[in-house]
């Protein structure tokens, strides 16, 4: 979730009177809530700009390898696609995560056919079954966080997928909450490029 809870304790201390309801939902589910104005905004890895949606910038969110602690590649920094060829993968649904049809996409160009060992629906079943030593996984670095030491964490190439995290909204406006809300989003992500620059 990255800086998702810290952007709603800002927002509720400075906005008390306002109710805060986090559903935990996969992307395709967030955009069609989002459409039918069931939800006011979507904090999603995929960028949508249609005549319905609109996406605001946040922060980065760079994608990252998981592997099982012990694995012959978990003491590099740095890995590359090719250095993961011959890995099996456990990977996310892409009939409903944009970020997962965008990884696949970005392996086909590359020429690296994934080979899958389990497919779950949300990252943090990707990361335990990586922990359980079912494979290896492409996920955002801010997913890595929680689970600490349990698995191994290297940089992938910076320009493999956009790692930059939106927020997503109807362009017919929503509620005046909505507003401070996007506006103390927007100041988390300036205090996450200024923490957490990008790996090159």
């Amino acid at each position: 979730m990255g800086p998702v809870p810290a952007l709603i304790a800002r927002y509720t201390h400075t906005h008390p009177q306002v109710s805060v309801l986090l559903n935990e939902m996969n992307p395709a589910a967030q955009l069609d809530a989002l459409r039918g104005h069931r939800i006011d905004v979507s904090i999603s890895r995929t960028k949508v700009d249609d005549e319905v949606l609109q996406s605001m910038p946040l922060w980065s969110d760079p994608v990252m390898a998981a592997l099982p602690r012990g694995h012959a590649l978990s003491n590099r920094p740095c890995l590359t696609l090719a250095d993961l060829m011959e890995e099996t993968f456990v990977v996310l649904r892409q009939e409903t995560s944009g970020f997962a049809r965008a990884l696949a996409q970005a392996c086909a160009k590359a020429g690296m056919t994934i080979r899958v060992a389990q497919t779950v629906a949300e990252v943090p079943a990707q990361l335990a079954l990586v922990e359980a030593g079912l494979g290896v996984a492409m996920v955002p670095r801010s997913a890595c966080q929680q689970f600490g030491d349990r698995i191994a964490v290297c940089a992938l190439p910076a320009g493999l997928v956009s790692g930059m995290v939106y927020a997503v909204t109807h362009r017919q406006g929503g509620r005046r909450v909505l507003a401070p809300f996007l506006r103390a989003a927007l100041e988390i992500g300036q205090e996450q490029c200024q923490t957490t620059p990008d790996e090159t």
